[in-house]
């Protein structure tokens, strides 16, 4: 809720993508101490300063869109990234669970999560870059991004119907 209220009093004199990259940098930063903190200090820390950033994480995709592309391809160009959202979203208990189960703890979900926002950061700033080489390969067709976020999808979908969810057993 803090972070929202922030980011709406800041959001139109800054530069979207240098903010996305900023915040998910932050959260990277709070997910990799949640790998390692011991102390309880440390972990509500590390929780408090992640929490911070999740609310942009979710609000700044679309002000990106709508900024790079216009209200005219909002809607499908954002409709694309809503369904990759919600499949991860969807996905993410069950591969985070199942990790958790593998590794015997919370270190390699959080590291990777870590990781995970770390190239979300690279990909915010460098992203245009890399939609203008794909198009670029692809002569500004849209059929091969398109046909690349259905096949994540696809993927996604067939992970979710082979990995068991079953509740995380309750520590202590």
């Amino acid at each position: 809720f803090l972070g929202r209220i922030a980011l709406a009093r800041y959001v139109d004199s800054l530069n979207p993508r240098a903010l996305a990259c900023g915040v998910l940098g932050v959260g990277a930063m709070g997910l990799a101490v949640l790998s390692i903190a011991q102390s309880p200090i440390l972990i509500i820390a590390a929780s408090l300063t992640y929490g911070l950033t999740v609310g942009n994480v979710t609000t700044l995709p679309s002000i990106i869109v709508r900024r790079e592309f216009g209200s005219a391809s909002f809607g499908a160009i954002y409709g694309l990234a809503a369904m990759a959202i919600g499949l991860c979203t969807a996905m993410g208990p069950s591969f985070y669970g199942t990790l958790y189960e593998l590794f015997g703890g919370y270190a390699v979900p959080m590291i990777l999560a870590a990781a995970l926002n770390a190239c979300a950061a690279f990909a915010a700033i460098f992203g245009p870059l890399t939609a203008g080489y794909v198009l670029g390969a692809s002569a500004g067709n849209w059929v091969l991004p398109f046909a690349v976020s259905t096949a994540v999808a696809a993927v996604s979908a067939a992970i979710m119907l082979v990995v068991p969810v079953r509740p995380i057993a309750a520590m202590g």
